[in-house]
């Protein structure tokens, strides 16, 4: 996420932008998914805050490699495909993941519904930001 943030601003501060705020939505439920499990698990809130806050490092790094390795060289080709690349994993996340285990929890009507919602703040996101 970070790599896909940094080459996108590379490439256009505005797509930057758009890019940011959609990752930074998508953060708050990861970090949520993360944190809960881990506290409920453990009743320890120190350590799933540290655990939430190590797997949000992630992005950083691939924002400096992305400034290091790719700085000099971003182009219009580079910039599709790490966002292909990117989009098509976390496509199959959640295809293979994401959406059996909301299948499994038996509420249809929600699963539909966070999509929907998600598309649409994607739509919002991208047409006004």
């Amino acid at each position: 996420e970070g790599l896909v943030v940094a080459v996108s601003a590379m490439q256009s501060p505005h797509l930057g932008v758009v890019v940011m705020v959609a990752i930074a939505i998508h953060n708050i439920p990861e970090g949520i998914a993360i944190a809960v499990p881990l506290y409920a698990s453990t009743g320890n809130k120190g350590q799933a805050l540290l655990m939430t806050l190590l797997s949000g490092f992630s992005e950083p790094l691939g924002a400096m490699v992305a400034l290091v390795f790719l700085r000099h060289s971003i182009s219009e080709q580079i910039l599709e495909n790490v966002l292909c690349f990117v989009a098509g994993i976390m496509t199959t996340v959640a295809v293979w993941e994401l959406f059996p285990e909301a299948h499994r929890q038996g509420e249809p009507l929600a699963m539909v519904a966070g999509g929907v919602v998600g598309f649409l703040v994607m739509h919002v996101t991208v047409a006004y930001v």
